[in-house]
Formats: structure tokens, sequence, C-alpha cells
């Protein structure tokens, strides 16, 4: 939550002030300006705005923002799950885990399969949850993994594998989709949490390129990016409607698609480090443990003189001599 209500609370109030901005400039308001009120607000800003409705196209003014209602659900329910997790990982194999983990994110497949669509009225929330459960056991089965220097080499390419055949089998898909099933491409999920996994395990090849410094930088600002990068799209959709702009096939138009993502990386930087880590600082601040070394500092002298000894609290012989230091002053000395 300390990284990612900052950020959200900021791109819900830019969403806000856009929605305004285009009920006063120019002729075409944007089309949830009718879903302003009270009740509204006070549910996005609490996170809570996707948890009374089966579909989330809507649901919040920054159109991200759904997935952080859905996962602000999830982490209050880890709160649970984490115990149950945490007696099935005493009593289970590494294995075993990996098994569960692929069999919890199973639930919205088996949805897609009998239905046919992957978006369907409350499909979110299994979704949700069982696939954060998925992660928690896979989490749980990585911890207990016990592999050699060779083994976590053949992780690492297997994750190379994994990711090249999720890409290509999202593009079969998208060209030849499995009959009675319109979203097809839903069905490499299953496949995530082998990817996760041999990313966590592996060393070399895909593992060693996502650790280098520019791929690192990258996640760090990537929720910033997701985040910010509807408004830029919204802001740019918006223009080209109120100013009639129409985009040819041309280096010119592919510049300015570039110049658009520009925007919305630049917005995503700055949201980072001016927003996101010092929010993050200031909220974990709040419930860091006091620092007994500074509470040490400002006691006075005399209810320091008075905590005891480490020598002569140590224990002594009933019988024999007793060990005592050397400089040890007699209380009535002086």
């Amino acid at each position: 939550l300390a990284r990612v209500w900052p950020v959200y609370l900021v791109t819900l109030h830019l969403a806000l002030a856009w929605i305004i901005f285009t009920l006063y400039v120019g002729h075409l308001p944007s089309p949830v300006a009718d879903q302003l009120s009270a009740v509204s607000y006070v549910r996005q800003v609490l996170l809570v705005q996707l948890w009374f409705q089966p579909f989330f196209d809507g649901s919040s003014w920054d159109g991200p923002a759904w997935s952080i209602s859905a996962e602000w659900l999830a982490y209050l329910f880890f709160g649970v799950l984490v115990l149950v997790i945490c007696r099935i990982a005493r009593a289970t194999r590494a294995r075993s885990l990996l098994w569960l983990a692929v069999v919890a994110c199973l639930p919205p497949m088996l949805l897609l399969l009998a239905t046919g669509h992957f978006y369907t009225p409350w499909s979110w929330l299994p979704r949700i949850i069982m696939q954060f459960t998925a992660g928690a056991l896979a989490c749980a089965a990585v911890r207990k993994l016990e592999l050699s220097d060779r083994a976590r080499r053949r992780a690492g390419y297997v994750s190379m594998v994994l990711g090249v055949g999720i890409i290509a089998i999202l593009y079969v898909l998208d060209a030849h989709p499995l009959p009675k099933i319109s979203d097809s491409s839903g069905l490499v999920d299953v496949l995530f949490v082998p990817l996760v996994v041999t990313l966590a395990a592996g060393v070399g090849s895909l593992p060693q390129l996502l650790s280098t410094r520019v791929m690192v930088y990258g996640g760090y600002v990537s929720f910033s990016l997701y985040m910010v990068h509807e408004l830029v799209h919204t802001a740019w959709n918006w223009t080209t409607a109120q100013f009639g702009i129409v985009l040819t096939p041309s280096w010119g138009a592919k510049l300015t698609m570039v110049g658009v993502f520009a925007v919305a990386l630049l917005g995503a930087v700055l949201l980072y480090h001016y927003v996101e880590e010092p929010g993050r600082v200031w909220m974990r601040r709040m419930v860091k443990a006091r620092d007994t070394k500074a509470d040490a500092r400002v006691q006075p002298a005399e209810a320091r003189s008075e905590a005891p000894d480490p020598v002569h609290g140590k224990l002594q012989p009933l019988h024999g001599p007793r060990q005592v230091p050397a400089n040890a002053v007699a209380a009535r000395a002086g």
C-alpha cells in the first residue's frame, strides 16, 4: 500500500482535473463526467470502487485504477491467506507447492472454457484472488527449493523458452482463435506460474537480462507508467477528436506515437521520483519500529546509570569465588 496509494491518489486527482477540464473546454466532455459524485469519490480514494461492480469498465476515473482496487482486496485477503500458506508450506514439498500454484490459477481458465469469454460478470474476483493465491504458493515453493548452480542455470534457460513461447502462442491464438472461445489468448495465463518460478530461481540468460540496471530501473518506474499512461492516452484521443486530427501511415505518424509514449514515460519518471518513492518512505516511516538506539541517546544520565551491567548480570556459581571485573568499584566507595 505504501508504494501504490500515493501514486494512485495523485493520478486519481489528475483524472478528476482532466474530466473537469473537458467540461469547460471544447465540445467533447469526458464520457465519465456523469459519474462524478461524492460517493464515487470516497470509494475511489479508499480503493473500494470495484468491489461493488461486476465489470471494471467505467469503475474508475483513471482507467487502470480498477486493478489497484482489486489488489487492495487481495492484500486484505492475504492477512488470512498467509496463515494457510504457511501451514501448507510446512507440510508440503517444493514440487507439490508448485503443482498447487498451477492448480490455483486454473479457475479463471475453467470459466474461460465454460463461457468462451475472459471478461464476464464478476470474473475479476476469482481472477485476482486465485492468481494472488497462486503467486503466494509459488513464492513458498521457491523459498524451499535447494537448486545447484547447474539447475539454476537451466531454470534461466527454461524461463527464456517460456517467455518466447508465451509471445508466440499469443500471436497464434490471435490469428487463429479456438472454436467457441473468442478470448483464446487468455489460456496462456497458466504458463505465467512456471515463468515466474523459473525467473525467481534461475540465473543467467533471461534472469540476467532482467537484472541489468536499465531493466531494474524500468521495473521501478513501471507502476507509475501503468497509472499515468491511460491519462496521456485519453488526453491524446480527446485532442484528435476535438481538432479532427487524422494520422495516416507515415513517418510523421510514427514519430507522433513515439512522442506520446515519451510523454507518458517522462510523466512516469517524475511520478516515481517525486511522488512514489517519497510517499513510500513517508508511509513506511509511520509504521517503522522505534529506534532504541536513538531512545538511549536521549535518556538522562541517571536512567542510564541504573541500567544493569552485562558483566554483573552473568550467573555466578553458588560455591566458589565470584567473577568480579578488575575495575569494579564498591557501591560505598568514595
